[in-house]
């Protein structure tokens, strides 16, 4: 059974690759299955904490987080995004939690309302993809089921393909082609529509 316990212990042991600089995660299995990047992402909306317009809260750890966000057009479900005040990034939260800035009380909190909203949200998963804003955040989706070729997709496109060890041209199209692209974030399709037309 997934709890915040069970997360706390699993990111508190994880093991980080040598060149890792970014990770996010979909719940899978009764686990977190956490992608690592070997790239920063460069977050093209860039926010202050007071940009945010969700409702406000401390908890009794003196985390701060906001949700109920403001957002037409949306189910309830979408609109309970978890934004965490402090951290840019689910790779800078775990690295809090190693280094001991992050309290376990801190973390069972925080991750105590994210699993109890996930119970509620019924055909929905929480995931933490935080591939366009600068601040971290959980969110609750029913569309979401990336697989690996997906993740590779977008790990080769926000760590700019045609560098050094990134796939090429023709797998990245390989890969898109048996994708369904309205999965992707509106950074990873804008930068694969500017790869795919680049002229290298």
């Amino acid at each position: 059974m997934l709890t915040a316990d069970t997360i706390y212990r699993q990111l508190q042991n994880l093991k980080f690759k040598k060149k890792t600089r970014f990770i996010n995660f979909t719940v899978k299995d009764q686990t977190l299955d956490i992608v690592q990047y070997n790239h920063d992402v460069d977050y093209r909306t860039k926010l202050r904490w007071e940009d945010i317009t969700c409702a406000e809260y401390i908890l009794p750890s003196g985390l701060q987080i906001k949700s109920t966000c403001k957002l037409t057009n949306v189910d309830v479900a979408r609109s309970s995004k978890v934004f965490v005040n402090g951290f840019t990034n689910f790779f800078e939260y775990v690295k809090s939690i190693q280094q001991g800035y992050v309290t376990y009380d801190q973390h069972i909190e925080l991750f105590d309302i994210l699993l109890t909203q996930a119970k509620l949200f019924s055909g929905y998963k929480l995931v933490n993809h935080n591939l366009d804003v600068n601040i971290l955040h959980f969110k609750y989706v029913n569309d979401f089921t990336p697989d690996d070729s997906t993740m590779r997709l977008e790990n080769a496109l926000l760590g700019h393909s045609r560098a050094k060890g990134g796939l090429n041209k023709p797998e990245l199209l390989e890969i898109a082609q048996k994708r369904d692209l309205t999965q992707l974030t509106n950074h990873t399709r804008a930068s694969l529509v500017a790869l795919f037309n680049s002229k290298n």
